[in-house]
């Protein structure tokens, strides 16, 4: 058509530019809005909100905004592309403004302003902007609206308000799917998983059909629950309902089966039916990231490399978190490198973090400390608490000092630094600083994060806190725990009372050990389930390493499999022995 001396009419640049809303094809969208610039359309309302929906989809939203100002005569349409540009990248309160000025102008906005607005609320997390737009749609009547009740719910579910987020969709006289996996979504992305799934029943029992959102919300829960039983059953409704073909579900499925601790269904699902991209290789190379099969996941990268695949951001935070959790320094150094000089992409926060981890756990703090000092950017309290761990650990109390007043600083409500600076005082014996830090948590409101392990038997999730006494059979437990005590004694176990950051008696500090939460569930799930079943262990926080220990000693002197998920992790013992190498 160019080449014919033909000068494209605004509605064919409006559709041309549509097709460059994927960042890899950015560099073509720049290309023919330099031509509309020279053609003198740049202006037009169709050709200027086009570049608006380009730049917006692309978080370009300086260039979307510069783009916005320069068209002559904004309509409805011009001024919702650009709440919606500003609105999916987490700008929210410049969504709003833009929203005001819009009225301010005297253009009305219309239904899919008013959902663009909701969306852009519920990524800015601020419930009180949702509740004044709320307000204006019922001053409009435009309750009636699914897909303005739709984004309410929405809005008010990412905001963590529930209730409202429920009120709000058993109001619906109508509910179609996107109704339904709201709601969904709503619980589960703030852990209400028993209200998830019983919504996600009643969704059945009123038959109506699930979509690819709703499986991967589901599945989502079954990851964080590492629960494989009813994953699988999940599973098998999927492929009852031809939905295990979409990409977004196969990869879902890979993930769940990683975190629920089947490495052989994870790959079977990627080899068998997932679409080879960069979002289901790393899918699969988190998923042996998770597992610290380290030497597994450089073996994938460089698998997914060969087949022309060329890895992203996300796939370099799992490669380096497993060369961190395996020691693998000269590797993670080299892929760190390669990033930015090899595959052109930039570092973030994510990626300095796995460095950071790596030179703190072999020991290498004065690495670790240059390589903060030396980012690009500000590092953030995650950095920092990550190099007072390390710290810790390796009792360097001059710079866990710096670091914890760093953390201190940037997230005085976090309990993290404050339990690990307390407790790097009490390894040190400085009982009457540990006492201050624990003084100043009290005095500022912050609570320490309770550990907490589970074990499923029978269907059942049972759960343990440390010292729990609240379950029905606390007595058989503890005997159990006692019995354990002496046998593993005898095996030659040392508790690891250093841990103990108390100042008391050591046959105390003994006792406070054994009664962690990840003994509790180990021990009851001996007591209640059959010689030849593994016991599935999930602990919200990291397994101590007296825990650790005990753990393959029990896998050994009881001839049981103990699969165990924390936080970080997964650990399978077996014959006294973890997958981890004892290192993670």
């Amino acid at each position: 058509m160019l080449r014919e001396g033909v000068i494209p009419i605004n509605h064919i640049f409006s559709s041309i530019l549509g097709v460059c809303t994927r960042k890899e094809m950015l560099k073509l969208g720049t290309y023919i809005h330099i031509y509309i610039q020279l053609v003198g359309l740049e202006r037009d309302p169709f050709v200027g909100t086009a570049l608006v929906d380009m730049y917006g989809a692309c978080d370009c939203t300086e260039t979307a905004r510069a783009a916005f100002d320069r068209i002559n005569m904004k309509d409805v349409v011009s001024w919702t592309a650009m709440i919606m540009a500003y609105g999916q990248h987490g700008e929210g309160a410049k969504a709003f403004e833009i929203y005001l000025k819009m009225k301010d102008s005297g253009v009305l906005p219309n239904e899919v302003t008013y959902c663009s607005l909701l969306n852009a609320c519920a990524n800015l997390l601020d419930v009180e902007y949702g509740k004044i737009v709320h307000a204006e749609v019922c001053k409009l009547g435009l309750l009636s609206s699914s897909l303005v009740n739709n984004a309410l719910s929405n809005m008010y579910g990412k905001s963590g308000s529930l209730e409202e987020a429920e009120w709000v969709f058993h109001k619906l006289s109508q509910r179609d799917v996107v109704s339904w996996n709201c709601i969904i979504s709503s619980f589960a992305s703030h852990g209400q998983y028993n209200r998830a799934l019983y919504t996600f029943v009643q969704m059945s029992k009123e038959e109506m059909d699930s979509n690819d959102v709703t499986f991967i919300s589901i599945l989502q829960i079954f990851s964080d629950l590492a629960a494989p039983i009813p994953g699988r059953n999940t599973h098998s409704y999927i492929i009852e309902t031809s939905y295990e073909s979409y990409p977004v579900v196969s990869t879902a499925l890979v993930t769940m089966y990683g975190k629920c601790g089947s490495l052989e269904d994870a790959e079977w699902v990627f080899y068998n039916t997932c679409r080879r991209d960069v979002i289901s290789w790393s899918a699969l190379i988190a998923a042996h990231a998770y597992h610290g099969h380290g030497k597994d996941v450089v073996r994938l990268f460089e698998m997914m490399k060969k087949e022309g695949i060329k890895p992203d951001e996300v796939t370099f935070v799992s490669l380096l978190s497993s060369c961190s959790h395996s020691g693998l320094i000269d590797e993670a150094s080299r892929h760190f490198r390669s990033m930015k000089e090899d595959q052109g992409l930039s570092r973030t926060m994510e990626h300095y973090a796995c460095m950071v981890d790596l030179h703190g756990r072999i020991g290498q703090l004065e690495e670790a400390e240059k390589l903060i000092y030396e980012m690009p950017f500000p590092p953030n309290h995650v950095i920092w608490e990550i190099f007072l761990a390390a710290c810790r650990v390796h009792r360097d109390m001059k710079r866990g000092r710096v670091a914890a007043e760093q953390v201190l600083q940037l997230a005085p409500d976090k309990s993290a630094p404050y339990v690990l600076l307390s407790n790097l005082y009490a390894s040190e014996g400085k009982w009457e600083e540990e006492l201050r830090i624990r003084k100043l948590m009290i005095e500022r409101g912050v609570k320490k994060q309770v550990g907490c392990s589970s074990v499923e038997v029978g269907n059942v999730l049972h759960r343990f806190i440390v010292r729990d006494r609240s379950h029905p059979r606390t007595e058989e437990i503890y005997a159990e725990l006692e019995r354990l005590h002496l046998e593993m004694k005898a095996e030659g176990y040392i508790p690891e009372t250093n841990l103990v950051l108390h100042d008391v008696e050591e046959e105390l500090k003994e006792q406070l050990l054994s009664h962690h939460s990840e003994k509790l569930a180990i021990a009851f799930g001996l007591i209640s389930t059959s010689q030849e079943a593994p016991l599935h262990i999930v602990k919200n926080l990291r397994i101590c390493s007296d825990c650790h220990t005990a753990a393959k000693y029990i896998s050994k002197i009881r001839e049981r499999e103990i699969i165990m998920r924390d936080y970080n992790r997964f650990h399978r013992f077996k014959n006294g022995l973890c997958s981890c190498g004892d290192y993670w």
